[in-house]
């Protein structure tokens, strides 16, 4: 083994303690619920996107009161999950949250599927009607603050990626 006069992270401009932090800081971020590594492609990164800026009202509705963790803890929007793009996810929580709409009613079976898959990595997963959000958003609200406060069954699996 060469041992050099300057550590190689001098040699980049870096300190050491600088890089052990960055180093710990990723994976931190990797050991969370999302899986940071899964491939997503870039149609289901599009869709995501096109998704967020095309909401329906009962998505608006549920978002303005989820945004900014307004009930203590971070929600995303229109989350790819497991090749899946979900309404809302708290990642503290392992929580997804459904707003289901006309196509949703339309295909039951796709989403059973996905739910099974959802929760076989152990994430929860609400779901209401457009119609529950619109009229009742109080009360979806309390249900997804109970949901937050009480704990997971069990914490997803994180080793296996789509």
């Amino acid at each position: 083994m060469i041992t050099l006069p300057y550590s190689s992270f001098a040699l980049l401009g870096m300190r050491e303690s600088t890089v052990i932090e960055k180093w710990a800081r990723r994976v931190i971020m990797n050991s969370r619920r999302v899986i940071k590594l899964q491939h997503v492609t870039g149609g289901k990164r599009t869709a995501s996107r096109q998704l967020r800026q095309s909401q329906t009202e009962a998505e608006a509705v549920l978002w303005s009161r989820l945004r900014n963790s307004a009930l203590g803890v971070k929600f995303r929007r229109q989350q790819v999950m497991q090749g899946f793009i979900v309404d809302f996810y708290c990642d503290s929580a392992g929580l997804i949250v459904e707003a289901d709409g006309g196509v949703h009613l339309e295909n039951p079976e796709n989403d059973r599927e996905r739910n099974a898959i959802l929760t076989a990595k152990g994430f929860r997963i609400l779901r209401f009607t457009n119609a529950e959000i619109l009229t009742e958003t109080d009360r979806v609200l309390e249900e997804i603050r109970r949901a937050i406060t009480s704990p997971p069954a069990s914490s997803p699996d994180q080793s296996q990626t789509p």
